[in-house]
């Protein structure tokens, strides 16, 4: 690594607190100039001149870095230009149990969230019946009314319900990554229960979507030195299974054999019509609540435990 030069950009600090505990917290930006192009981020926060973790303030004796934070890089005159905040706090070491660290291994997990929105065909809705003249409609709603014409049949175009899938980001470093493993686990749900940054999830409502593994080199240029390990799971409100609507062109007699569905004048049916979930066809029009649905899960469920997600926020 080149490095031009090290220097703090003011001698007081960016930011200073003094918490409800009585600790001070106080924030230094460092400006470090290197001049080869193949500098890291981890090249620059080892530059000589750049005050260590647990290192002392140099007039404030009860101080100590507990934190830098390298920002990236700006070009600059024959090179380029980082800053690096270094964070002073006058607390114990060891307080709240957290020891400050340069080992990669110890950074906190980053959790972040995203949503997505998509639309789904819908064949039940709440039903306000006839639009009045004027665009007036009933103040109350049937709820979970099949969405059907008033000849029982399906409209051309089939509602569509907008939802949102909620993302769950989990990028944190690892000592290994098993590429196995993420093949195993992607595309699966949670078989149970699991909390992951105070909050929790039910089965089957988290789906694995990603489960990479990024390699990290900062000693031997060869060998990796952890893994920077991100993971997405996607929440489903309703869960990550499907619901199918029992119907079909067939129902079964009183012998249990299959036999055609007819409309009342005998003749063979244009669209599959609604069944009981015993094989019998339902009399139209179907009631509210009147369908009957099967529920399957198409993805495997596995334990999410073993990953050791964090728990707390």
């Amino acid at each position: 690594m080149a490095v031009a030069s090290v220097k703090v950009d003011r001698r007081t600090p960016i930011r200073a607190h003094l918490g409800s505990d009585g600790h001070r917290e106080r924030v230094y930006r460092y400006l470090v100039v290197t001049t080869s192009p193949f500098d890291t981020e981890e090249d620059v926060a080892n530059a000589a001149g750049l005050p260590a973790i647990f290192e002392t303030h140099p007039r404030d004796l009860g101080s100590w870095v507990s934190d830098r934070s390298l920002h990236t890089a700006s070009e600059a005159a024959g090179g380029h230009k980082w800053e690096i905040d270094i964070t002073y706090t006058s607390r114990p070491r060891d307080y709240a149990g957290l020891v400050a660290t340069n080992d990669p291994l110890a950074r906190k997990p980053r959790v972040f969230y995203t949503f997505e929105d998509f639309e789904t065909a819908v064949d039940v809705a709440a039903y306000y019946g006839e639009e009045q003249p004027g665009g007036l409609f009933d103040d109350f709603a049937t709820e979970g009314k099949p969405v059907r014409n008033s000849a029982g049949e399906p409209f051309d175009e089939p509602l569509a319900k907008r939802q949102s899938l909620l993302v769950v980001n989990v990028v944190r470093n690892e000592a290994s990554y098993s590429p196995t493993l993420a093949l195993q686990m992607r595309n699966s749900v949670n078989a149970s229960e699991i909390q992951i940054a105070g909050e929790s999830y039910e089965q089957f409502v988290l789906f694995m979507r990603r489960f990479d593994g990024q390699p990290q080199y900062t000693t031997d240029p060869d060998v990796p030195s952890h893994f920077e390990v991100t993971y997405e799971l996607v929440a489903k409100k309703d869960k990550w299974v499907e619901r199918v609507t029992d119907v079909g062109w067939n129902e079964l007699n009183d012998q249990g054999e299959l036999t055609q569905i007819t409309d009342r004048t005998g003749r063979q049916l244009t669209v599959p019509t609604f069944l009981n979930g015993l094989g019998e066809a339902l009399a139209r029009p179907v009631e509210a609540g009147g369908l009957t649905r099967f529920i399957y899960r198409v993805q495997d469920a596995i334990e999410f435990g073993g990953l050791n997600f964090p728990a707390a926020p």
